[in-house]
């Protein structure tokens, strides 16, 4: 194994802040894995058409299954959903959320 880190805290935190990868590629990331497991359009995902509008049948089970599938591909938990909830309505709101759980989970 390496030599530990010896850097300066704020040198750390830049440090352990790059693994978190970019708004951009998440959203891509996203895409690609919804286009694989649902056959929905990753073109119209990334261009943030709603969910609902790309599928009509695209309700809060489907985002239910969505949720599952990010939480095991990123290792991160989202919050319970309560009733009332505002749901994400495209991939750029998704994409928020899953950089949110992971920078909360460091």
């Amino acid at each position: 194994m390496g030599a530990p880190y010896r850097g300066s805290s704020a040198e750390a935190v830049f440090f352990v802040m790059s693994d978190i990868p970019t708004s951009d590629a998440v959203r891509h990331r996203i895409a690609a894995l919804l286009e694989a497991e649902f056959g929905i359009s990753a073109a119209a995902l990334l261009a943030d058409t709603a969910f609902t509008e790309i599928d009509s049948k695209f309700d809060s089970l489907a985002l239910l299954e969505v949720q599952f599938l990010l939480e095991a591909e990123y290792k991160i938990e989202f919050p319970t959903m309560q009733p009332g909830d505002v749901l994400p309505v495209n991939v750029s709101e998704l994409a928020a959320i899953v950089l949110e759980r992971m920078q909360a989970h460091g």
